[in-house]
């Protein structure tokens, strides 16, 4: 009899040995599944961090404007001159292809504090012969709704 139950005892234990060796295989199979998984992300993660870092960096140095644009943004140390257009909107994304068809090449118009920024900015691309670039200066713009009760209520009617 212990004999028989010894041998009951052994066909239970290889069978529990069979179910764990079972279990650790698919445990494996998951975690090499997991493991892979997570390796593509990190590269996908990688590449859009590069992306990311290139486009701070073209905008930073004003890659792809117009070519009097770097110069005045980057050499001319003047106080006064706010960037171009383009960033200084910030919109939804869905809405950034209509605004820059609205805009065109005004994208890249330069906003500056007044006039006097602008001659000397305009100074400065002529002595260099830079080019020539369109400055918008603040002190002689105009607000379409000059009073924000207005404006709110002109919305107010839209809605």
């Amino acid at each position: 009899m212990h004999w028989k139950r010894t041998n009951e005892e052994q066909m239970s234990l290889e069978q529990k040995f069979h179910e764990l060796r079972g279990k650790m295989e698919s445990y494996k199979s998951q975690l090499d599944s997991l493991t892979k998984e997570y390796n593509e992300s990190q590269v996908e993660v990688n590449t859009l961090d590069s992306k990311r870092k290139m486009l701070e960096t073209m905008q930073k140095e004003h890659e792809g404007m117009p070519h009097a644009i770097k110069p005045l943004m980057k050499d001319l140390k003047l106080d006064g001159i706010y960037d171009v257009v383009a960033n200084l909107i910030d919109t939804d994304k869905k809405y950034e292809t209509a605004i820059e068809s609205a805009l065109g090449g005004a994208i890249y118009h330069i906003v500056v504090e007044d006039s006097f920024v602008a001659k000397k900015a305009i100074q400065f691309l002529k002595t260099n012969k830079l080019g020539r670039v369109t400055m918008l200066p603040i002190q002689n713009m105009k607000a379409k709704y000059p009073h924000s009760l207005a404006k709110q209520e002109l919305f107010a009617t839209e809605q």
